[in-house]
């Protein structure tokens, strides 16, 4: 069941954002995707299955930085910079090392996007902050 799911979701994802291409610039747009991802499709499904967008703060090698994805049914659903990935929500968490967590509802993601007049980040700046050396 986990992979069908698995599967679906990413079919679901790729069908939203297909749809948007000529407008996406996947590259270092992960909120815009996020939100194109979680705004599209059927209402009712997005209430009942709980589809969350959720921004962050993550790790890589030399910085921290903002970014966005969006969960469902416990899987992480991260199409930015061109890579469409669908991986158990709490490994993607731990792998990005995320922290600053913020999840909204789609319905709560569309009035920020409203207020702010953008995809995000709403909560932080999301700018990089280089990483301290030990």
């Amino acid at each position: 069941m986990g992979d069908m799911n698995r599967m679906r979701l990413w079919a679901q994802a790729h069908e939203a954002c297909e749809r948007y291409s000529d407008e996406l610039n996947y590259d270092g747009n992960c909120y815009e995707t996020a939100f194109r991802i979680i705004m599209d499709g059927d209402v009712e499904e997005r209430e009942l299955r709980d589809w969350r967008l959720v921004h962050a703060l993550v790790e890589n090698a030399t910085q921290r930085h903002g970014h966005a994805w969006v969960e469902v049914d416990g899987w992480a659903i991260d199409f930015a910079s061109g890579e469409e990935r669908v991986v158990p929500a709490d490994e993607y968490r731990r792998a990005v090392k995320a922290t600053n967590v913020q999840e909204y509802e789609w319905h709560k993601a569309a009035g920020a996007a409203c207020r702010g007049e953008n995809f995000g980040p709403w909560h932080h700046d999301g700018g990089p902050e280089p990483l301290e050396e030990n």
